[in-house]
């Protein structure tokens, strides 16, 4: 397809969209003058009915179709209404062809002449059709009335027939003019065409301009044996160069200040964890113990929590929705909820903590259930061991606990609702009551361990493989199961990305 033919084709297009515009309201207009005529002719007037009605009502009824169609599913077919509104301004000029014949011989005649054309002018001004189209709209009227003088013999007068020819002059001359102003639109529509395009063809060069900065050194050498035109063409990517050092520079300088930010984020979030080593409880009553933490990113949407209330130890370990900075703040929120829970009323279970800490998640992110709000939250498990009865309390937002005695595992699964807003949410989290023994290994853990694809990228640890793991170190001191840990997760992974928190803590009686 040629350009010519591209453009003509862009220019339709273009057209079409231009006369349905406003066509609905034009439409509108043609009805609302069309009822008042019809209720004028028939209960002011007192005209009786005839076949010249039909030739109201032809046009009322389209134009009811029109509007009924630029309020359906079909208004996307824009050739359907575009035929629809040539078809409701052809019946406005039939109607008027019909109250010219019928007022023929009338005072009324010269009106009826011109109410043609004020009708076919409108078709010139508002259809922004065809030549062809509007010749044959002009020469309908002209066909018409001469084979209604032929038809019933009739004489036209030197008057009548100055009436049809006064009317005929103006038509032709609108027929020019809507012919001229057509031309002149279309090579309106084809200039502003071929200078966007060169517009698009300029953004693209200059893409590829951008692109071939980095090999600038090298190109400036090859451009000394280069014409006059390279030479200019050189001048303006040496600018461009300037201009994308300046902004590199300017991305540096955003990324150092973005990264001291994290940096110090960082250590705020280190800071909130509390020091497991320093608890006198798990001095006095765990054998042993160990966490693994490692964030995705500087900043982990992984926390763990521990105090010592009332001579119990409560743990907990949460991943909270997302990682880096966005998770990072939910799990400030979850520590510093957690410390006012506990501190508030001493004496809660497990379960009872993780139905205030849901409530106040809830409320502070306002979640109400609504459709298309954030789901944010986090998942959790946390337990409340008695050393003086041996009982281990525990409850879970989708995070279990492992607990291993003489190799055997027993799981203490998770209600599966997080600790937030849920389209099915249970009441209350269950609680579960279990004795203790001694060198019971107890296990918390998020899923990113799990979740990380090895060396190809293609396979991911999985909770089976983690299980067994466990199952196979859970006999020695957890110190071990640590450096074992961590030296699994990094063999399995390799050179790949780790691709998302990993928090695991470890327990022993």
């Amino acid at each position: 397809m040629g350009n010519k033919e591209i453009i003509a084709e862009e220019y339709n297009v273009y057209k079409i969209k231009s006369i349905l515009h406003k066509s609905s309201l034009i439409v509108l207009f043609v009805l609302a003058v069309l009822l008042y005529f019809l209720y004028s002719d028939l209960f002011i007037r007192d005209v009786p009915l005839g076949r010249w009605v039909i030739l109201r009502i032809l046009p009322i009824t389209l134009s009811i179709i029109y509007i009924a169609l630029s309020i359906s599913p079909l208004r996307k077919n824009k050739n359907l209404m575009l035929n629809a509104y040539y078809t409701l301004l052809s019946s406005l000029m039939l109607m008027m062809l019909g109250i010219t014949i019928r007022t023929y011989q009338t005072e009324l005649f010269s009106s009826s002449i011109f109410g043609i054309i004020i009708i076919i002018f409108a078709i010139f001004m508002l259809a922004k059709t065809s030549y062809k189209t509007l010749v044959l709209l002009y020469i309908i009227p002209i066909v018409v009335i001469v084979a209604y003088h032929f038809i019933f013999h009739i004489q036209i007068s030197t008057k009548e027939l100055a009436d049809y020819g006064n009317p005929a002059v103006i038509l032709l001359g609108a027929l020019i003019l809507s012919h001229v102003q057509e031309r002149m639109r279309f090579k309106e529509f084809s200039l502003n065409y071929i200078l966007n395009q060169e517009k698009i063809r300029s953004e693209k060069l200059y893409q590829e301009v951008l692109k071939k900065t980095e090999n600038l050194e090298e190109a400036n050498v090859n451009l000394e044996h280069k014409t006059h035109e390279i030479e200019a063409q050189r001048d303006e990517i040496l600018s461009q160069r300037d201009l994308v050092i300046e902004q590199n520079q300017h991305i540096e300088k955003q990324n150092r200040s973005v990264a001291d930010s994290i940096t110090y984020a960082q250590k705020i979030q280190q800071a909130v964890l509390p020091n497991f080593d320093n608890l006198k409880f798990k001095q006095k009553y765990l054998s042993d113990s160990f966490i693994i933490y490692k964030p995705k990113d500087q900043v982990s949407g992984d926390f763990y929590w521990a105090d010592e209330i009332n001579g119990n130890l409560i743990v907990a370990v949460a991943d909270c929705t997302g990682h880096g900075v966005p998770g990072a703040f939910l799990s400030m929120l979850g520590v510093s909820f957690l410390n006012e829970i506990i501190n508030r009323q001493k004496e809660l279970s497990p379960g009872q903590i993780l139905d205030r800490l849901r409530r106040y998640v809830k409320d502070t992110l306002n979640q109400t259930g609504e459709r298309f709000e954030a789901r944010d939250g986090m998942s959790m498990g946390l337990v409340i061991i008695n050393p003086e009865k041996k009982t281990l309390q525990y409850a879970g937002a989708y995070i279990p606990l492992y607990l291993y005695r003489n190799k055997h595992c027993t799981i203490l699964k998770a209600d599966r609702n997080p600790i937030g807003i849920h389209y099915k949410e249970i009441e209350a989290f269950t609680n579960h009551t279990i004795n203790l023994e001694k060198n019971d290994s107890l296990y918390l853990f998020t899923d990113g361990y799990a979740d990380q694809f090895n060396t190809s990228g293609k396979e991911k640890f999985k909770i089976s493989r983690f299980k067994n793991l466990l199952s196979d170190i859970s006999d020695l001191p957890l110190s071990e199961q640590k450096i074992i840990l961590e030296k699994s997760f990094i063999e399995w992974k390799g050179e790949n990305e780790q691709i998302d928190d990993v928090t695991i803590v470890g327990l022993k009686l």
